[in-house]
C-alpha cells in the first residue's frame, strides 16, 4: 500500500486530499447546522436547545436537592440497614437519581436515533425496563456505528478511514 493511497482490495482508492475534502464537507455541514457566534466560538442555541437546557437545568436542581438533602439527613456511611427511615429515604433518592440519569441518557438517544418514533420507543424501554434496555441500546449502537462517539471531526474521520471496514462503508 502506497503512502498516497489508503485502500483495501474491495474499496476504491482514497487519496489524502479526498479524505481532507470529506472532512471539510463535514465541517461545512456541521457549521451550517450549528451556527456559531463569530467572536466567542459558542453555539447559538435554537429554541429547542434552549428548552432542553431549561429542562435539564431543572432536572439538575431537583436531582441535586434530592441527593444532597438525603445525604445531609441520612448519611450514606455507615449503612443503617436496620433503620426504616434511612432505607426509605435512600430508596427515594435512588429512584430520583436513576430517572434523572435515564432522562439524560434518553435525550442523547432521542437525538441520535434516525426517527422520533424509534427514539421514543427506546426511551419507553429505558424508563419501564431499566438498565438492560440501556445496555441493549449501547451494544446495538456499538455494533452499528463501531463507537459510542456522538460527533466525528475531520481528524478522527481520517483516522477511521484507514481501517478496511470503514473504507468498505464509503464505497
Amino acid at each position: 500500500m502506497s503512502s498516497e493511497t489508503i485502500m483495501d482490495s474491495t474499496a476504491t482508492p482514497l487519496s489524502p486530499d479526498t479524505i481532507s475534502d470529506m472532512g471539510d464537507e463535514m465541517n461545512v455541514s456541521r457549521n451550517s447546522r450549528n451556527s456559531r457566534s463569530s467572536n466567542s466560538g459558542v453555539h447559538a442555541l435554537s429554541e429547542n436547545a434552549r428548552n432542553a437546557v431549561c429542562f435539564y437545568g431543572v432536572l439538575f436542581c431537583i436531582s441535586l436537592y434530592m441527593i444532597s438533602t438525603t445525604l445531609d439527613k441520612y448519611p450514606l456511611f455507615p449503612f443503617q440497614l436496620d433503620s426504616l427511615d434511612w432505607n426509605y429515604n435512600w430508596l427515594i433518592a435512588t429512584v430520583f437519581d436513576y430517572y434523572g440519569a435515564c432522562l439524560c441518557f434518553g435525550g442523547i438517544v432521542l437525538s441520535s436515533e434516525p426517527s422520533w418514533a424509534r427514539g421514543l420507543a427506546w426511551n419507553t424501554g429505558f424508563v419501564l425496563l431499566g438498565s438492560p434496555v440501556c445496555c441493549l441500546w449501547v451494544m446495538l449502537r456499538l455494533k452499528r456505528e463501531g463507537s459510542l462517539r456522538l460527533v466525528d471531526n475531520a481528524s478522527t474521520m481520517q483516522a477511521r478511514l484507514t481501517t478496511p471496514s470503514d473504507q468498505a462503508h464509503l464505497s
